[in-house]
């Protein structure tokens, strides 16, 4: 007598739960017979012919090739048609975020009809999006006669939409409002010009009086035209035109290009789109940190932010993002993660309250208290300084010439010095002509080289001297490595500290262990990701995203990050941080192949 089949104990389904299972099975198949298109399907696929296409939605003359909008990263698509309506949507074959490595240009489309590149599921959810019965589709205006914020609305036209919009009027029972006819004050383009650079020369000014004089002459040289403007007695609000506020959400290239030159021609400023809530500070940190002294001041930064080099990092930690669930695609990251983490080693910790699916693969998940991202940067910044873990020879760089001879692309200011208040606080850069060190130099403005400007030289501290440089410096003879910690330091009555000096007083204000209470985390989890983020030389990456930004301190979170990239060198390196770009829509970027 063959014994009983026990089931093992640690098996958590029963016998009971497994025939409900299997009847819920049997019920989904039913369901999606349901589905409209289902059962074409399925008819096509058993009565194809052969030389015929056997599944309806691999021809090609079924397949639209789009642009996924569900999230920011705009990866390309192949939405699928059966009967005029869209039924399945997959990865565009030859677009380089859906496919690694993308299906060559020249490839005929005929060909292509079953072959897919990858999608995440937010992407093939945009079949809901698309037919989601609360989808807005027309035009809603407030209804007349209801306050702002009643929730009341009526639907209108588009054509009745656009007249209201341009021609104005009491569209809401509370009077007059202007439309966009109204606002286009300022028509003259040439006028425009003049006033500009008036207003420029306004704003420039700094001694109060010389500055309303200036706008005394702007009133008496435009006297003709005061009338378009929002305010005579203030020209830097600028002519009615400004009235126009456009704002949008998100906006990207080729909409965003046409848009912007409506704006342009319409002759606004008020063209903005998300802000910090979103990852404006990105955006914003990257601006700032790529500024340069230019002809005397600081200027030139790009609105950007960088990301790891996730596919040939050694580790990496993945701050307030989630790159297997969102961040910038699951289809084109994901891959490269996965591939370098099974094929060479590379390791990942994931700083995330929610056990997200990347933190489910991670060596180590530190699930930190929502708002606290910033404080854990300082944490780890305090315990790289004072273990010494830090990059010294990039960070004593203080010009081109040093960073050169060490072999790096960049080089920060971290030895530079700064000048002090009464209160100790930090300020402006001190400068070699304020101490007697060396006098400023006229050098002529690369902007136009017919005119000029002084430069006047930066000044950091070697072995305990001071000396003036320049940070643009290319001579290797000239190559500066500055001291990197001076504190409160006095010279010629002017008192001083380094730039990393501030850093590491700002990452002490608080113990590692009070740092580790504030993020809800254990001091020798931090001890374990600072201490392999500095094993790996620049093959390290802290890879932020909105987690960090997305919030009204969000600027100062993401330099706090930045920083600590910073402290090992990885910038436009190879497994470090690297600047996100794209190819341009408008085709004018320098090699791409459209």
């Amino acid at each position: 007598m063959t014994p009983p089949i026990e089931q093992p104990k640690n098996c958590g389904l029963s016998r009971r739960d497994f025939m409900k299972a299997g009847a819920i099975a049997g019920g989904t198949v039913a369901f999606l017979g349901g589905l409209p298109g289902f059962n074409r399907i399925m008819e096509a696929r058993a009565q194809g012919e052969e030389g015929e296409f056997v599944y309806p939605l691999a021809d090609p003359a079924n397949q639209i090739y789009t642009v996924c909008l569900q999230c920011n990263t705009g990866c390309g698509i192949k939405v699928k048609l059966l009967d005029g309506i869209a039924a399945k949507i997959d990865g565009n074959p030859f677009h380089p975020m859906t496919m690694y490595p993308h299906i060559p240009y020249d490839t005929p489309v005929a060909e292509l009809g079953a072959v897919e590149g990858a999608l995440c599921p937010k992407g093939q959810a945009g079949l809901q999006s698309v037919y989601d019965p609360y989808r807005l589709v027309s035009v809603l205006k407030r209804k007349p006669g209801t306050p702002r914020g009643g929730g009341e609305w009526e639907t209108i036209s588009f054509e009745q939409a656009i007249e209201e919009i341009v021609e104005g009027g009491d569209l809401f029972g509370e009077g007059h409002v202007p439309g966009l006819r109204e606002s286009y004050a300022l028509r003259d383009e040439h006028i425009a010009e003049e006033m500009d650079a008036a207003i420029k020369e306004i704003l420039a000014e700094k001694d109060p009086e010389a500055k309303q004089a200036l706008i005394e002459a702007f009133k008496e040289e435009f006297a003709d035209y005061l009338d378009v403007m929002i305010d005579p007695d203030h020209p830097d609000f600028g002519p009615k035109n400004n009235q126009f506020v456009f704002a949008w959400g998100r906006l990207k290239d080729a909409r965003k290009d046409f848009i912007k030159r409506f704006l342009h021609a319409y002759g606004t400023n008020n063209a903005h789109g998300h802000t910090t809530v979103c990852q404006g500070s990105l955006y914003f940190t990257g601006k700032a940190m790529s500024e340069q002294y230019i002809d005397g001041k600081w200027q030139g930064g790009s609105k950007f932010y960088w990301q790891g080099d996730v596919g040939n990092s050694e580790f990496i930690i993945f701050v307030g993002c989630s790159p297997f669930e969102g961040n910038y695609g699951p289809p084109l990251r994901s891959p490269r993660i996965m591939k370098n983490s099974v094929e060479q080693g590379a390791k990942f910790a994931v700083v995330d309250p929610r056990f997200s699916k990347t933190a489910a693969k991670a060596w180590k998940w530190l699930p930190a208290m929502p708002g606290t991202e910033g404080a854990m940067a300082m944490a780890l910044i305090q315990w790289i300084i004072d273990n010494e873990r830090y990059n010294r020879p990039y960070l004593r760089a203080v010009n081109e010439a040093a960073a050169n001879l060490n072999g790096d692309p960049t080089w920060t200011e971290a030895a530079w010095l700064v000048k002090l208040d009464e209160d100790g606080k930090p300020g402006n850069f001190l400068r070699a002509s304020e101490i007697g060190l060396r006098e400023p130099e006229e050098r002529p403005k690369s902007s136009n080289p017919d005119e000029t400007y002084l430069f006047d030289y930066f000044v950091t501290m070697v072995n305990g001297e001071p000396v003036a440089f320049d940070p643009y410096e290319q001579d290797p003879e000239n190559a500066v490595r500055g001291d990197l910690f001076v504190d409160d330091v006095e010279l010629e009555g002017i008192r001083v500290k380094s730039v990393l000096q501030i850093i590491s007083d700002a990452a002490h204000e608080h113990t590692l262990e009070e740092w580790a209470e504030i993020c809800g985390v254990d001091v020798q989890d931090l001890i374990d990701i600072a201490f392999e983020f500095t094993n790996h030389g620049t093959r390290a990456v802290a890879d932020i995203h909105r987690g960090v930004s997305q919030h009204t301190n969000g600027f100062y979170n993401v330099y706090a990050w930045y920083t600590l990239n910073a402290l090992i060198g990885n910038y436009d390196l190879e497994g470090g941080l690297l600047k996100a770009s794209t190819y341009k829509a408008d085709g004018s970027k320098s090699g791409q192949p459209f």
